[in-house]
């Protein structure tokens, strides 16, 4: 019998042209797929090749080709090191990285989670005399606030002024740091920043504001949330609801619900001439979330039954 199976084997193999049996154990498919592997690593080997054989060949003082090339090994296959190991070879013959560079850099690191790195690459460049100018500095400053590391990203903007006296972050990047030091509890920091920002031209806004408010009730100070509130309306800075709606949480979380329900009504009145729909339902949500904290259930079914409509 076994005779006969083999002789089958055989014949099955001399029709179909094999000169061994076929086999499909899982030795044979992994040299299988290996062969594959190896046949597709010989074009990007290729590649390779040629990519560095082009730099070599190009001079330091063609800086077209080093951005696109510095920016695509960022961007594109988001390997900041292999970018980082570029530059350094570049500097060591004189080039000097420009904004481009430095964004892309910076960006891909950010990319790939090394926030601290990407704030001390940021610090080194600057420490160098590499400036970016004032566009690059607020992109960059604005993917640094992308770590949630307030401090850190505020050290990076006093370097950045400290050599570039001219530079002014974007309203955007100051109310974003001024949000995230609130949020750990530094308002003072915060508020100083408020300061920085009307000195260096930027007008504080509804944003600005309604942030600062909400770090001084977070932290038990109302008198100071107060008067934050007081000298916004005196500066023409007009609260929305949901500046009001924080205002009474703070108030709340202090039990003082005269104050609060007094606000209350005000609130009502914003409510009601409120054209973005969107800042009505934060407002009102907030207020909710508050009063629950608190354990003010009675009142919030109270609201539920009597808020104007």
């Amino acid at each position: 019998f076994v005779s006969r199976l083999r002789a089958r084997e055989n014949g099955f193999c001399s029709t179909f042209g094999f000169s061994k049996p076929l086999s499909f154990s899982s030795s044979s498919v992994f040299q299988l797929q290996r062969a594959d592997d190896i046949e597709g690593q010989i074009p990007c080997e290729k590649e390779d090749d040629a990519i560095e054989a082009e730099d070599r060949r190009r001079s330091v003082t063609d800086r077209a080709y080093w951005r696109r090339r510095i920016h695509s090994i960022c961007a594109i296959h988001r390997n900041p090191d292999e970018a980082l190991r570029i530059l350094d070879g570049l500097c060591l013959r004189g080039y000097r990285p420009d904004s481009l560079n430095l964004s892309s850099v910076i960006h891909a690191l950010c990319v790939a989670g090394r926030f601290d790195e990407a704030h001390r690459r940021c610090l080194l460049f600057v420490s160098s005399g590499f400036i970016p100018d004032e566009r690059t500095c607020n992109v960059i400053i604005a993917r640094l606030l992308d770590s949630g590391s307030p401090v850190s990203t505020l050290g990076v903007i006093h370097r950045l002024i400290g050599v570039k006296r001219e530079f002014v972050p974007s309203l955007t990047n100051y109310n974003r740091l001024i949000n995230q030091l609130c949020l750990i509890n530094r308002v003072i920091d915060a508020h100083k920043l408020l300061f920085d920002m009307r000195n260096r031209g930027h007008l504080p806004n509804v944003v600005t504001y309604t942030t600062l408010i909400c770090g001084y009730c977070k932290i038990r100070e109302l008198d100071v949330a107060h008067k934050v509130f007081d000298e916004m309306r005196a500066r023409g800075v007009r609260p929305n609801s949901l500046t009001l709606s924080v205002l009474i949480g703070g108030f709340l979380k202090e039990r003082d619900v005269e104050t609060g329900r007094r606000l209350m009504k005000e609130l009502w009145e914003y409510m009601k001439d409120e054209t973005d729909t969107s800042m009505k339902s934060a407002a009102f949500a907030n207020l909710i979330d508050s009063m629950c904290m608190e354990g003010y259930f009675n009142d919030i079914f109270e609201i539920a039954e009597n808020m104007p409509q």
